[in-house]
C-alpha cells in the first residue's frame, strides 16, 4: 500500500508508481505543509470542501485505472484542522462513504483529543478509544491506532452495538 500523505501532489508520477506495483492507495487529504498546516486551518464547510478534494482526485485516480476497491480515503484527521473540523469528521464520516471506498479512520492519540481531554499523548487511550468507536459507528471502515488491543476492544463493543 502507499500512503500519500500529499493527496496526489506528484500527479501522474504518483500514479505511474500506484499502477507499476497494483499497489492499494491511501489518499489522505491535508491543507498547507507539515510545518505550518496547524497554524491557521480555514474551511467554509470542512464536509463539502474533502468530499470535493476526494471527487477531483478519485476521477484522477479511475482516469488512470486504479480502481476503487484499492483505494482508501483518509480524511486527515488531526492534519491542518481545527478541534471542530475534527469532530465534524467523525460525525458525519458517512458521507465520504457514497465514493465507494474504504474509509481510514487515524485519529489515535491526536492533539486534538489532548486538547479536549487536557492529556499529553501518553495519556490519550481513552480519549482514543471514544474516537474508534464513534467512527465505527459513523462510518470509519480501517482504523490507524496504537494500541492495538484496547482500540480492538471499542470497536468490537461498538460493532456489537451496531449488530455488524
Amino acid at each position: 500500500m502507499i500512503n500519500d500523505v500529499s493527496g496526489l501532489a506528484a500527479g501522474k508520477k504518483m500514479l505511474s508508481v500506484i499502477n507499476q506495483y497494483k499497489a492499494s492507495y491511501c489518499l489522505m487529504h491535508t491543507q498547507g505543509q507539515p510545518r505550518t498546516m496547524q497554524k491557521n486551518p480555514n474551511y467554509f464547510d470542512v464536509l463539502a470542501e474533502l468530499l470535493e478534494y476526494f471527487n477531483i482526485r478519485i476521477t484522477l485516480c479511475l482516469k488512470h485505472n486504479v480502481p476503487l476497491n484499492r483505494i482508501l480515503l483518509d480524511p486527515g484527521i488531526g492534519f491542518g484542522k481545527l478541534i471542530d473540523h475534527n469532530l465534524d469528521l467523525l460525525r458525519f464520516m458517512a458521507v465520504f462513504q457514497k465514493i465507494g471506498c474504504l474509509i481510514l479512520q487515524g485519529s489515535s492519540n491526536k492533539a486534538f483529543i489532548g486538547k479536549l481531554l487536557d492529556q499529553e499523548v501518553d495519556n490519550r487511550l481513552f480519549g482514543t478509544i471514544t474516537t474508534q468507536a464513534l467512527g465505527l459507528i459513523n462510518g470509519g471502515t480501517v482504523f490507524r491506532v496504537h494500541e492495538v488491543k484496547e482500540n480492538k476492544d471499542a470497536l468490537k463493543m461498538a460493532a456489537g452495538y451496531l449488530d455488524i
